[in-house]
């Protein structure tokens, strides 16, 4: 975390934090397991380096989240996933009258590739197919193809599948539990 930009997390004096995120980690119901973790990164220089720049990539992603630009064509397929939960190549074509880009695969794949790379669509595959789904869609399928119940799975598997955000994965499978 860079301290010269935010020495002030919630009115923490960064003196103070340690004994903050203790009293954090009492609180916590998983607070021990957590402490665990952090004990085994912290441990170890190099883990401590990763962990380090985990949490600052961690916390760039949760700040941008929301701060999303879409152009007309990535709005208009936005909006079609979410009307269907899941969107082929085949159901984008209905775009394509209105967008040129929508009657080539490898053009809409742009388009669509874009929409998950910034957090608002997850890809799945059907059979042998592509398709792109809303998130909750997209955690289900995850979940289905790793034989796993929410509470069971691994956030970060469930992301590396769908290509969505680690905190989008986390707050679909709050609202599935």
């Amino acid at each position: 975390m860079d301290w010269n930009s935010s020495n002030n997390i919630a009115g923490t004096e960064k003196m103070g934090a340690i004994e903050d995120l203790c009293e954090m980690l009492k609180r916590l119901e998983n607070g021990e397991r957590l402490a665990i973790i952090l004990l085994e990164f912290l441990s170890d220089e190099k883990l401590s380096n990763v962990l380090t720049a985990t949490l600052a990539s961690l916390k760039r992603e949760v700040d941008s989240y929301g701060c999303v630009r879409l152009t007309q064509a990535e709005r208009h397929a936005y909006e079609l996933v979410k009307r269907l939960g899941i969107a082929t190549f085949e159901d984008l074509k209905v775009l394509a009258d209105r967008f040129a880009s929508f009657k080539y695969r490898s053009h809409a794949s742009a388009i669509m590739n874009s929409l998950v790379d910034k957090g608002l669509i997850g890809r799945i595959k059907i059979g042998r197919e592509i398709a792109y789904a809303t998130p909750k869609e997209a955690v289900m399928w995850a979940l289905k193809v790793l034989g796993k119940l929410p509470r069971e799975c691994n956030p970060k598997d469930i992301a590396d599948l769908t290509g969505l955000p680690l905190v989008k994965v986390i707050e679909v499978l709050e609202e599935l539990v």
